[in-house]
């Protein structure tokens, strides 16, 4: 049975205007009844004039017009638009029940999956490892690296004027993850250990603000100076003319101007060559030089 009937004002004032106030009354009398019933009622006077709360003489007096509204079948009462609407209301119904007991069902999984869940031991939450310092003996030891990987760190500290590894002041500097992988970055790079103590108390001389908060600072001018002081120089490309030519140093090229300057006052050298004639001092007509003529005062 549906608790409820959904009445549309509108049509039932509409349908119902010539009715008297008894009349109208023992109408919606007999409406309500016919839908807790299930949509039908008997066609038996008593039993109307019963629901509708008049007397038998009385309901046979008015019952003709609130008769009309119905249609008789087999000894049953039925509206037709009664009828129509507690189908709807009833199928409707169907469906909500069908959905409240499909929520009802995947809420009670959901419960049970939530006890199972409740029941299992919690993941347990594991620090983030620390680096490893995996590096190739002979490539520390290659890079005069210290043996003793624990003292990297704590030599560093010193470098920086920073508070040690142990961290037993309350000011004291945290050598963070950032740091360490800073160092193994360093030690990959094939740097060498001197070039780290020679770069990082310069760092921290030019920095205004304190040592930086972490080792990390320092890595990009320690990588470019170890790039800049490893890579191998190369020779300018000699330009066409110079290819048939043998290399000489800027030493071996000034020498070179400076013979060809000589040559060139006093003549060539004595490979071989003829002096040139001075122009001052002409020869005699029979080839023989003219005598060095030398003069005191003016």
């Amino acid at each position: 049975m549906i608790p409820y009937m959904q009445l549309y004002v509108a049509d039932y004032m509409a349908d119902t205007r010539h009715l008297t106030c008894e009349q109208d009354g023992a109408y919606m009398r007999l409406l309500m009844a016919m839908w807790r019933s299930g949509g039908s009622l008997p066609a038996d006077p008593s039993k109307l004039a019963r629901i509708t709360g008049l007397s038998l003489s009385r309901w046979t007096k008015v019952c003709e017009d609130v008769l009309a509204f119905f249609e008789e079948d087999e000894g049953f009462l039925t509206q037709s638009r009664l009828t129509k609407e507690l189908k709807k209301a009833e199928e409707k119904s169907t469906k909500r029940s069908e959905a409240g007991k499909y929520g009802a069902t995947a809420k009670a999984l959901k419960s049970n999956n939530t006890t199972k869940a409740n029941d299992e031991p919690l993941l347990k939450h594991y620090p983030e490892p620390e680096p490893e310092y995996k590096t190739d003996d002979d490539s520390a030891s290659a890079n005069d690296w210290p043996a003793d990987r624990s003292t990297w760190i704590s030599e560093i500290c010193r470098l920086t004027g920073c508070a040690d590894v142990e961290r037993s002041a309350k000011d004291a500097w945290p050598v963070s993850r950032s740091s360490r992988e800073a160092i193994i970055e360093w030690n990959r790079s094939g740097v060498a250990w001197s070039l780290i103590i020679e770069l990082i108390p310069q760092i921290i001389a030019r920095k205004r603000d304190g040592p930086p908060r972490s080792f990390a600072y320092f890595t990009a001018e320690i990588l470019q100076t170890h790039v800049n002081r490893t890579k191998p120089v190369t020779l300018p490309e000699p330009t066409h003319d110079q290819r048939d030519k043998p290399y000489r140093t800027t030493g071996q090229r000034n020498e070179d101007s400076t013979v060809r300057a000589f040559q060139a006052v006093f003549g060539r050298d004595s490979a071989g060559q003829d002096e040139p004639v001075n122009p001052a001092w002409p020869d005699r007509q029979d080839g023989s030089e003219a005598p060095l003529r030398v003069t005191h005062g003016g």
